[in-house]
């Protein structure tokens, strides 16, 4: 199966990268797409395990009023003071 690379900063690329690796160019386009898409696995688990922690599998029910009231308190709220130097 042949491929044909349109883009000439990635033809330039490829070659750059199986060399620095020691390799063939179809070793290192494999090696560079096989860490990408376990990048992208990781970051789809990180994501699900972020909403199971703090969401749970129940659809998360919110009540409306208790918001308002937290925004209302927020913005009646005095600023806090600055970090920094005086003056």
């Amino acid at each position: 199966m042949a491929y044909s690379i349109k883009d000439a900063e990635t033809d330039r690329i490829i070659p750059d990268l199986a060399r620095a690796k020691g390799m063939a160019i179809v070793d290192a386009i494999r090696e560079a797409r096989e860490n990408e898409l376990r990048r992208e696995r990781a970051k789809v688990s990180l994501r699900q395990g972020v909403f199971r922690r703090f969401v749970g599998r129940r659809p998360m029910t919110i009540d409306a009023s208790a918001v308002v009231a937290i925004l209302d308190a927020e913005a009646d709220a005095p600023e806090p003071p600055r970090a920094g130097r005086p003056g």
